[in-house]
């Protein structure tokens, strides 16, 4: 996995400074995020990262079947588009630290994660391992992604 700083050690902790350099290379990166992988392997059961993201970073609606996932925001703010298997919109949760700070997400929706305001950090823990499966949502069209960042659709 590029973009990512991954933890060897039994016990790793994270600092402002850490979180700051987090932010830098999130910024740096072409893709707009870098990730702190908190847990030690892809093939633990519990994935756990800090994730940066910049104003650039651009993804699109994802899924990982059968997975569990909770989101927790460290600052900024991020907006999670949710929509069901064929592309309609389930529900919108702007996550902040003065709105909702935490997401525990149970269902196979597909996720459209959105930075609104950066510096952004958020700490996400899913089930494991990881395998390289995301599930990419193929009804999705690009040309809606202003719409789901400006809350107008």
């Amino acid at each position: 996995m590029s973009n990512a700083i991954f933890n060897n050690a039994d016990i790793f902790s994270v600092t402002d400074a850490d979180l700051e350099h987090l932010c830098k290379q999130a910024q740096a990166a072409s893709n707009g995020r870098y990730r702190i992988c908190l847990h030690q392997s892809q093939s633990d059961l519990i994935q756990e990262m800090l994730i940066s993201m910049a104003a650039h970073s651009k993804l699109q609606p994802h899924r990982r079947k059968g997975t569990k996932r909770t989101y927790a925001i460290i600052c900024g703010k991020l907006r999670l588009v949710l929509f069901d298997n064929i592309g309609n919109l389930v529900k919108t949760i702007d996550m902040s630290l003065k709105e909702t700070r935490f997401v525990r997400l149970s269902c196979d929706y597909y996720i459209l994660p959105i930075p609104i305001e950066t510096p952004l950090v958020l700490h996400e823990i899913a089930e494991g391992p990881f395998l390289a499966e995301d599930d990419y949502a193929s009804w999705y069209q690009d040309t809606n992604y202003d719409q789901y960042l400006t809350g107008t659709k």
